[in-house]
């Protein structure tokens, strides 16, 4: 066994988990008991949303210290079940490293969800929270217009700008720009309405909770982190309308 290898392999399953959105805590569990079923004698971890810095001994005395840049990913939910089940299907078999490497890539090259759902989701989000908050049938259907567009730009940046801050000022400023130029085109009546729902398509309300529920499992660090990157999203959010309603309002 080639114990460099195996802790690459296993840090390979913790970073995909972190970027698909589980917590930290998740993550050191994962991997101490990957590494444990291992024989290794002791793993000390340092985890946090942007990196993993793992220190393990193996029962030959051999010590192998390995440290992980995590980028920013999307949540996947789906990808995080089965690495999940691939942790513990390492617990019990403790696969080689050949074996595991495979099971890994058959995980990661799993189809992502249809596109098509993304951009329903968007639509019954955006014409839904535009009718929550007091808009018309009209003004939801300019909402999911909205919305759609948005979905195709967003997907677009995903491709070429790594950047969260800029991705979320760029396009709430196209809601806000899109919702008022539909409603002075008489395809909405309440352009506020409007730019709501569709805003509530950026709103990373799942990234404040993951933050406190790590904060909660006393991982005040990554809790931290998370929070602040969600404000710095909503601070993105709010410079982007405002830009839009600044220049609607000289026109």
């Amino acid at each position: 066994m080639n114990e460099e290898i195996i802790l690459k392999e296993i840090i390979d399953v913790g970073q995909a988990m972190l970027e698909c959105g589980a917590e930290v805590s998740r993550c050191e569990d994962s991997i101490k008991r990957m590494c444990r079923a291992y024989n290794a004698r002791s793993c000390d971890l340092f985890v946090l949303t942007s990196c993993i810095m793992a220190t393990v001994q193996w029962q030959n005395g051999k010590m192998t210290t390995q440290i992980r840049n995590v980028r920013a990913g999307a949540n996947d939910f789906d990808k995080l079940d089965y690495l999940n089940d691939l942790s513990r299907y390492v617990v019990r078999n403790r696969p080689s490293e050949e074996d595991l490497a495979v099971k890994f890539q058959d995980v990661m090259s799993r189809e992502s969800t249809g596109k098509w759902k993304f951009y329903i989701g968007a639509l019954l989000i955006g014409a839904g929270f535009c009718v929550f908050y007091g808009g018309t049938m009209l003004d939801a259907a300019a909402a999911g217009a909205v919305a759609l567009i948005v979905m195709a730009v967003s997907r677009m940046l995903q491709r070429l700008e790594d950047n969260g801050f800029i991705k979320d000022f760029v396009l709430s400023f196209l809601i806000g720009f899109l919702s008022a130029s539909l409603t002075r085109l008489g395809l909405g009546t309440h352009s506020s309405a409007v730019t709501i729902g569709c805003i509530m398509l950026l709103i990373s309300g799942l990234g404040v909770t993951n933050g406190i529920r790590d904060v909660l499992h006393r991982d005040i660090m990554s809790g931290f982190l998370r929070v602040t990157n969600a404000c710095l999203g909503a601070a993105a959010i709010a410079c982007g309308i405002m830009l839009a309603m600044m220049l609607f309002r000289r026109v």
